[in-house]
C-alpha cells in the first residue's frame, strides 16, 4: 500500500500550487498599458487603477509622421467613468500648456445636455496666435473623471489639420481604457502543519464482502398511447363585393403668372460661419484655414464661410463663432 508521509507531502505541494495559480490568475486581471500607435493618430493612454479608486485623470496623445498644427476629436462617455464638469458646465479638461494652443475648447454633447445625458465630449486643440505643428507623442489634453468601475473611452471623429489649414488624409483614434485592479494579495504559501504519522503500520485487515443477491424486477408493460383523430373543421369564405366609385374630373384653368427675377436664397450650409466646403460641419482645418485668413497668410476667397459679414476679412468675432459651429455643429 502506498506510504502513507508520501501522500501527504503531495497534497501540500498540490496545494501551494493551486494557490499560486490563482493568485497569477487574479493578479492578470488588468493588461499593461499598450505603446503608442503608429500613423496620425489621437490616442487615449490605457490606465489602471487601485480598487477602491473614486477619482482619476486620463490623457489623450498624439502620434504623427506629419506636421500637425490643430487637431479634434470624440471621446463616448460609459456609464462607469464620467468626465467631471466644471463650474461653468464646460468639461474639466485642459489642454496641454507646453505645445501652447491656447485656442483650445472643450464641450459636452448633446448639446445642452446636463449630467448623465451627456454621452460625448468633443475636444478642439488649436491656437488663432501659433501655428506651429505639435510634437510626435506630446500629450494633447488631460481630463479628470469620476470612476465607479471599469471601462472604455471610445475616440472617433478624429480631424487632424496642418499649419496651411489642409486636412491630414488618414488621421485615426484609438481607444483607451480604465482597468480597475481589484486583485486580491497572493494567497500564502501555506506551512505544513501537520504531522505525518511517526511509525505508520500495515496491517492487513481481510474483510468479506458478501456477492449481491440479484432480484428479478418485473418490467410493466408499454401503454399504448391515445390517438388524437383531428377534426376537419369548415370556415366559410366571405366573397367581396366590388363598389363602383364615380370619378369626377376636374379642369383646370391655365392663370398666366409673371416670372419674377431669381433671387438667390441662402441656405443654411452659407449661413455656418467657417463651414468652408458647405458640408455643414466646421472641422479643424477649417478652423486653421480662417485663422491663416485672419493673419493674412491665405485669401478670403479660400474659404467665404469664415468672412461671415462679407467684409473680405476675417476677424476674432469671425473666428470665435467658426469655433462655436465646431463645438455646437451648423
Amino acid at each position: 500500500m502506498p506510504n502513507a508521509p508520501s501522500k501527504f507531502w503531495t497534497r501540500v505541494v498540490l496545494v501551494t500550487l493551486s494557490s499560486l495559480i490563482t493568485a497569477a490568475v487574479s493578479h492578470a486581471a488588468c493588461a499593461p498599458p499598450r505603446s503608442a500607435p503608429g500613423g496620425n493618430t489621437i490616442w487615449v493612454e490605457d490606465l489602471v487603477v487601485p480598487a477602491n479608486t473614486t477619482t482619476a485623470t486620463i490623457t489623450a496623445r498624439l502620434s504623427t509622421s506629419a506636421a500637425v498644427a490643430g487637431g479634434q476629436n470624440d471621446l463616448s462617455l460609459p456609464a462607469t467613468l464620467r468626465i467631471h464638469s466644471n463650474s461653468n458646465g464646460r468639461p474639466d479638461c485642459a489642454v496641454n500648456p507646453t505645445i501652447d494652443k491656447s485656442g483650445s475648447s472643450f464641450l459636452f454633447r448633446p448639446n445642452d445636455c446636463v449630467g448623465d445625458a451627456c454621452t460625448s465630449m468633443r475636444a478642439l486643440v488649436f491656437a488663432t496666435d501659433n501655428l506651429e505643428p505639435i510634437a510626435d507623442g506630446a500629450v494633447l489634453y488631460t481630463c479628470n473623471i469620476d470612476v465607479t468601475g471599469g471601462g472604455e473611452f471610445v475616440v472617433t471623429g478624429v480631424v487632424l489639420g496642418d499649419p496651411d489649414g489642409r486636412r491630414i488624409a488618414g488621421a485615426a483614434g484609438r481607444d483607451g481604457t480604465v482597468c480597475i485592479d481589484d486583485a486580491p494579495p497572493p494567497t500564502p504559501i501555506p506551512t505544513a502543519s501537520a504531522t505525518a504519522p511517526n511509525t505508520p503500520t500495515n496491517t492487513s485487515t481481510r474483510t468479506q464482502t458478501p456477492s449481491p443477491s440479484t432480484t428479478a424486477t418485473a418490467t410493466p408493460s408499454a401503454t399504448p398511447s391515445a390517438t388524437h383523430t383531428p377534426t376537419l373543421t369548415r370556415t366559410p369564405t366571405t366573397t367581396p363585393t366590388p363598389t363602383q366609385t364615380a370619378t369626377t374630373t376636374n379642369t383646370a384653368t391655365a392663370t398666366a403668372t409673371a416670372t419674377a427675377s431669381a433671387t438667390e436664397t441662402p441656405t443654411q450650409a452659407s449661413l455656418c460661419a467657417g463651414d468652408c466646403n458647405r458640408d455643414l460641419e466646421v472641422t479643424i482645418d477649417e478652423l486653421i484655414l480662417a485663422v491663416n485668413i485672419a493673419l493674412d497668410n491665405a485669401g478670403v476667397v479660400q474659404c467665404p464661410a469664415a468672412d461671415h459679414d462679407g467684409n473680405h476679412e476675417v476677424t476674432i468675432d469671425e473666428l470665435v463663432s467658426a469655433v462655436g459651429r465646431a463645438l455646437d455643429g451648423c
